[in-house]
């Protein structure tokens, strides 16, 4: 691994959240805060 594009905490929210599991069109409409490193406006988008 060269570098994290996340730290441990954003890391541990992800996969706690499973968004991999989410229909496409949820993810779709959540591809702005998914890509985005804000963790507040992950949570708050669940």
């Amino acid at each position: 691994m060269i570098r994290q594009r996340f730290d441990d905490e954003m890391i541990e929210y992800l996969e706690a959240l499973k968004w991999w599991d989410w229909d496409a069109e949820k993810i779709f409409n959540n591809l702005e805060v998914l890509c985005s490193s804000d963790l507040t406006k992950i949570r708050e988008n669940k």
